[in-house]
């Protein structure tokens, strides 16, 4: 048996998501969900969803309770980053 290099990117997230700009929210409408944080006051807020420039729209997910970008220009849409465990 060789041995056999192997490059792989990865990018490690804490708890807080405030550091990898996301937040946990819950969806109210098509355009709009409920930013979940418990870190601000209030720590419920509506916020403006949007779908991702950088995806195909047929490939977009819609779950009520999910992960939203809150920097970049990325900004309001789901994050679709997969954690290690293989979950989004």
């Amino acid at each position: 048996m060789t041995a056999a290099d192997h490059m792989m990117e990865v990018t490690a997230y804490c708890n807080c998501g405030k550091c990898c700009s996301w937040e946990h929210g819950v969806v109210v409408s098509p355009s709009h969900y409920l930013a979940l944080a418990l870190n601000t006051f209030p720590p419920v807020r509506v916020k403006r969803r949007r779908p991702n420039p950088y995806q195909d729209k047929a490939k977009q997910k819609t779950f009520v309770f999910d992960k939203y970008w809150t920097g970049t220009t990325l900004k309001g849409c789901v994050y679709e980053g997969k954690w290690k465990s293989g979950s989004c």
